[in-house]
């Protein structure tokens, strides 16, 4: 027997889309600058084309560039 429920896990992983969600809605960038979402964007090598004044990295060529 799991530590945790099957209904537990469901509804855990429910209220986690529901909240990522609300934040895709009202708050998108809030998402986009976590430190994860650039990890996996990284590791599948993406290009981020839009990036924060925050984040720039003048040595990386790949993230100051962007489509116009």
């Amino acid at each position: 027997m799991g530590l945790i429920g099957p209904y537990t896990l469901i509804r855990a992983i429910s209220v986690f889309h529901i909240t990522v969600a609300w934040f895709f809605l009202t708050a998108p960038r809030r998402v986009v600058d976590q430190n994860v979402v650039f990890m996996l964007g990284e590791s599948m090598r993406l290009v981020r084309h839009a990036v924060s004044p925050s984040k720039l990295n003048n040595t990386d060529n790949r993230t100051t560039t962007s489509l116009t």
